[in-house]
């Protein structure tokens, strides 16, 4: 496959066959890609789906891998990993460009060391810009999207886009860029300037809201999107005796019963298994369908 050797020819080390991507993702579960590579620049970037497409070959983007179930047959196909993407550049005072696998919490270190503030609510949620733009991030009615000045996005025609922040749609959980199988590239971010003192305040009162979360086992974050502010899914799961229920080695944490915990050797199917009997609770219960705030990979995943 010649293909294949000019993409090893390049990539090097940073393309893997039959990678297991239970390694590449927080939940620790999940089978194998065909071919895992980490791109370090747009050029090899574009160069991955050029081949994917003459391939006919599936492709998908993997950040942090904190909101993602991967399917225990794995991904047919390549996955571009962003973790090589990590690339900052600041922009006069309160300004910064960050590439898309920047993680969550880089950006927190450094607005707290230049006493900007703006990104506190991000405390604790794992994860890369790029999954967090896609998902508007956040808690407690504080989101990614207020910090947003641009976007830059790799189109499906391979064409560039630049996405000022209104030009996006902005939903709970959701977004517009999440659509049109688009690759993010990065985004400039605006924050406020403040001190120390407060900036620390801010990121206490967050982590502390995030208090009641596991801290044992392996998690996905929230696996179900709240119904609405006053029917929060893990209010819900937990009024229905969701708690502690579990499918092998996958259970419900008794901690919060939005986050379903892999105990050191679940498989993907058990999770699925779970998630699908309590959504079947709550529907059953409470008559409300319970959307999910993980992503799929892979599958197909049996309903």
């Amino acid at each position: 496959m010649w293909w294949l050797s000019e993409l090893e020819q390049r990539f090097g080390k940073r393309l893997r066959k039959d990678e297991f991507l239970k390694k590449h993702t927080s939940w620790h579960v999940g089978g194998k890609a065909a071919f895992f590579a980490e791109p370090i620049n747009e050029q090899e970037i574009l160069r991955l789906i050029h081949m994917a497409r003459e391939k006919s070959l599936s492709l998908i983007v993997l950040g942090g891998g904190t909101n993602v179930l991967v399917h225990d047959k794995g991904f047919e196909g390549i996955v571009i990993s962003t973790k090589s993407l990590r690339g900052i550049k600041r922009l006069g005072e309160t300004r910064f460009i960050f590439e898309a696998g920047v993680l969550t919490s880089q950006i927190l270190s450094l607005t707290r060391k230049e006493n900007l503030s703006g990104w506190e609510h991000m405390a604790g949620i794992p994860g890369t810009l790029g999954g967090a733009l896609i998902g508007n991030a956040g808690v407690a009615g504080k989101t990614v999207e207020e910090r947003v000045v641009w976007v830059e996005s790799l189109e499906r025609n391979l064409s560039h886009k630049k996405w000022e922040r209104d030009d996006i749609k902005w939903d709970y959980r959701d977004s517009s860029l999440a659509q049109g199988n688009r690759f993010i590239l990065r985004a400039c971010l605006d924050f406020r300037p403040s001190t120390r003192e407060t900036v620390d305040s801010s990121i206490n009162y967050y982590a502390q809201k995030r208090s009641n979360q596991p801290s044992k086992g392996f998690s996905a974050g929230s696996v179900f999107k709240n119904i609405s502010p006053v029917e929060p899914a893990g209010l819900l799961l937990e009024k229905y005796h969701c708690k502690g229920l579990s499918e092998g080695n996958a259970s419900v944490s008794d901690r919060h019963a939005n986050f379903i915990i892999n105990n050191g050797n679940a498989t993907s199917n058990e999770i699925w298994r779970l998630i699908k009997r309590c959504r079947d609770i709550i529907l059953e219960n409470h008559g409300k369908w319970l959307d999910l705030e993980v992503n799929l990979i892979g599958g197909p995943w049996r309903q």
